[in-house]
């Protein structure tokens, strides 16, 4: 998380990978027939930084800082009334999605949190009912749960992001909703990253594959039951299949086909 000192227009290398998502995503909705101005509504703004960042940069014309805590809401209050953005950022006291009005944005970004919460919002009420088209998610675990969770209720993964910051990795992507020109995709999670060979997806699969390893002779030896040992079998031989990519020749251009 950026530290307290930082500046709003100085984002952490995390929130600076969201920023770009939601640029890309703002970008394409601008490009729209009947899109006329973009607001963005960030779920659980703590210090208010990205709002900031996305009006600075013209990202957006308008942004909804949210939080469901009232300390993180009065100091990201503070850090827009000092960068005189009061009257294009709203911050607003909100759980989730519920203080957000039906038609106010196409854009809601969720950071910080973890995938199962993220989980819980987008089902208690969902973006979609208020209008929202594209989500930038960035869940600090169980990223694949949510994946999977978009892919069943109507949202489909277009783009990730990771990034590895202060030994921590952080996992972010890009979901829109589904319409004429999106197809339905069946890709699973880290597909994206291991299509462009990102660097620091390959550093996690390998520091994946080596705890793996060791825990399955740990394990084995110390008799642990076969099935739990089968079960791990299984996930290396995923992780084994998902670095295979890394060892071939890399295929002409980059990212998924029809993504």
């Amino acid at each position: 998380m950026t530290s307290p000192e930082a500046k709003p227009h100085m984002l952490s290398e995390r929130l600076s990978a969201v920023a770009g998502l939601t640029e890309s995503a703002a970008r394409e909705l601008r490009g729209q027939k009947g899109t006329e101005s973009i607001c963005i509504t960030d779920i659980g703004t703590d210090h208010g930084y990205l709002p900031i960042w996305l009006i600075t940069h013209e990202v957006a014309d308008r942004v909804i800082a949210a939080d469901v805590n009232r300390g993180p809401l009065a100091r990201a209050e503070a850090h827009v009334i000092a960068a005189g953005l009061t009257e294009r950022i709203d911050v607003r006291l909100s759980d989730g999605f519920s203080g957000i009005r039906q038609g106010e944005a196409q854009i809601a970004v969720l950071s910080g949190m973890g995938g199962r919460l993220m989980v819980r919002l987008l089902t208690e009420c969902p973006p979609q009912e208020l209008g929202i088209r594209q989500l930038v998610l960035q869940p600090q675990s169980e990223p694949k749960e949510l994946w999977e969770f978009l892919r069943e209720n109507g949202w489909f993964v277009v783009d990730e992001q990771m990034v590895y910051e202060d030994d921590q990795f952080y996992t972010m992507m890009r979901a829109v909703r589904a319409g004429a020109n999106v197809r339905k995709s069946e890709d699973d999670f880290g597909a994206f990253l291991s299509a462009r060979r990102d660097e620091t997806w390959h550093l996690l699969l390998e520091k994946e594959r080596a705890a793996n390893s060791e825990l399955i002779e740990k394990l084995t030896a110390g008799n642990a039951p076969e099935a739990r040992i089968a079960e791990l079998r299984a996930q290396q031989a995923n992780i084994d299949a998902a670095l295979t990519v890394f060892r071939e020749d890399a295929p002409d251009g980059d990212g998924l086909e029809g993504s």
